[in-house]
Formats: C-alpha cells, structure tokens, sequence
C-alpha cells in the first residue's frame, strides 16, 4: 500500500513537471500568437511603468473605460509630472489590474481610481495568459502571489495556445476581419512605448448599439461587492506606507444613459465616502457627458471627450490638493 502510494504521488509529481515544461515551453519558448490582442496594451503600459525613473508620477488604473477616458500625455502636461494609464480591465479581473499597479508605486506617486464595483481576487486567467505569453517579467510577478490560480489554470491555457498556434492561419483572417470592422481593440491602437491609448475617435460611432444611448448606467450601492473595500483601504495603506496617494474618483458616462436620480447619485458617493478610507476627489455628475463625447459605448469616450475628462479630472487633483 506505502508503495502504491509512493508511485502516485511520483508519477503526480512526474505529471505536473511535464506539464509545467510544456507550458514553459509554449508561453515563453515558441513565438507569441497573442501579440496583436488588446490585452497586449496592458504589457505596454506595465513596462512603461516598469521603465519609469524615480521622479514622482500620476498613474490612473482601472477598466478600459481608462483607456478610453484618459491621455496621459495631456495629464502629464497640465500636470507637469509623467503620467500613466494602466487601464485594461476586459474581464482580466480590476485585482489584476491594481496588483500590478501596486509594484510601481513610489514616494510622491499620485494613484487615481475611476470606481467602478469589483470584488477581490478576481482573476480571469484565460485573458492573464494573453498577457503573461513572453512576458517573463509578468509571469513570475503574477506567479510569485497567485500559485494556486496558475497551477490551477495552466493546462487549460497550453489548450488555449496551442489551439492558436495549429489554427494561425484562420486566426490570422479572422483578425483581419476584425480589424476592418471594430480596429480599435487591438494592440496597435497603443504606444507601445508609453502606453497611451492613441487610436483616433474623431466622433461616436454611427453604429453604435441604440441600447448604449438608453437610460441603463444604475448607481445602486446594493450592486457593490464589498471585498473591493478591501482592496482598496489596502492599497491606500501601502501607498501611504510609500509616501504616495491613492484618490477615488469617478469615470465617465453618457448623460442620458445614466438612469439613476440625482438622489440615488448622492445615496452611492455617501455610501463610498463611508466605507472607502481614501479621499473621493469628483462627482458622478460632474463626469456625465453629452452625446457627441461618446464613441462606442456609455463609458468610452471620442477624442473630444478624452480631453475634457482628462481636464476635469486634473482639476479634481488640483483642487484636493494633490498636485
């Protein structure tokens, strides 16, 4: 029986090695098939960070609507300090996001977070590996704290690579096709250098979904999964503990898709004031836009829209003091 149990715990060992060497070998041995993907934005922007100097910076971190909201190198010149967006949430998990932007913070940094909800330790791995696919540096960070969520994941995410790589020439058509009808979701629609969001949006799109435009965007606190509190108080405490400053603000929506009271408004940012222990710097109201900043959908703006929220939002620094 000892002996048995012997050779299934070797031969389990023996299992996990393999695979963990396929892995290896698929992810950061063979040529990458995710490199055109849009979550290959966030390695740009967490390798500018990475290759920032020391010189206090101002770092947004959120959801796409970030990307979609916020140029950096606009904030960087009203605020005379480099600036960074770290903004690709796409079901990645908003815990992802703000871990990564955890490792870069610095005394004198500024962090700013448009709240939206999320919950802690959400992690949607099949879209991490199309980040952490040779990228070495993202691995092993992302590794070192989530073992479990790796080794639990990797044999499903070597299926997902190799699938890509036997099927390159229909994925090569089928983004082709994609590029030609929604381009914007790409990685080029980045600086690889800076990560800047830099894909033009002139005006909204004429095919924008109807549904976008209606009265959906609901600011209810019963929607809020609290373990983002925790998350949150925690990175306020480790940037206070740096010398930096975490600040909520809020990001931006269409007006007329909001269809939340100007009470029920106030109800929410009384209920984030309570349970977030880092200062809220803005309104929802005053980050609602008409319809001709908006592009593709309520939270993402044209480049109109870009550059008044990126104004508004340096306002809300300035006058809290931060800058």
């Amino acid at each position: 029986m000892k002996k048995l149990f012997a050779k299934t715990i070797c031969l389990a060992f023996f299992a996990a090695a393999v695979l963990a060497a396929i892995f290896y070998y698929a992810y950061f041995v063979m040529p990458p098939t995710f490199d055109d993907s849009y979550q290959k934005g966030f390695n740009y922007q967490y390798h500018a960070l990475e290759r920032a100097d020391g010189q206090p910076k101002i770092i947004v971190w959120g959801g796409s609507y970030v990307n979609f909201s916020v140029d950096s190198d606009l904030l960087a010149s009203l605020s005379q300090r480099p600036s960074y967006t770290l903004g690709i949430n796409s079901a990645m998990g908003m815990s992802f996001v703000s871990e990564s932007a955890k490792r870069f913070i610095n005394k004198g940094d500024i962090l700013v977070f448009p709240f939206m909800p999320f919950w802690k330790n959400d992690f949607g791995m099949d879209l991490i590996y199309l980040c952490l696919e040779d990228d070495w540096d993202l691995f092993t960070h992302f590794a070192k704290k989530h073992p479990f969520a790796v080794a639990k994941s990797f044999p499903r995410a070597i299926f997902i690579k190799m699938y890509n790589v036997f099927h390159k020439g229909i994925k090569k058509n089928l983004l082709k096709k994609e590029a030609m009808e929604n381009p914007s979701y790409r990685a080029d629609a980045f600086d690889k250098e800076t990560g800047n969001y830099i894909f033009p949006r002139p005006s909204i799109l004429p095919d924008i979904s109807p549904a976008e435009l209606e009265p959906s965007i609901r600011r209810d606190k019963d929607f809020i999964n609290v373990t983002c509190f925790d998350v949150l108080n925690e990175l306020n405490d480790f940037c206070k503990s740096k010398g930096a400053a975490l600040y909520i603000a809020f990001p931006p929506a269409h007006k007329g898709s909001v269809a939340s009271s100007a009470k029920e408004k106030a109800d929410y940012e009384s209920y984030l004031k309570k349970n977030i222990d880092a200062p809220i710097i803005s309104t929802l109201s005053e980050n609602e836009f008409p319809k001709d900043c908006i592009y593709n959908s309520a939270m993402h703006l044209n480049d109109k829209g870009v550059e008044l929220y990126t104004k508004q939002l340096y306002e809300d620094l300035k006058r809290c003091n931060a800058l």
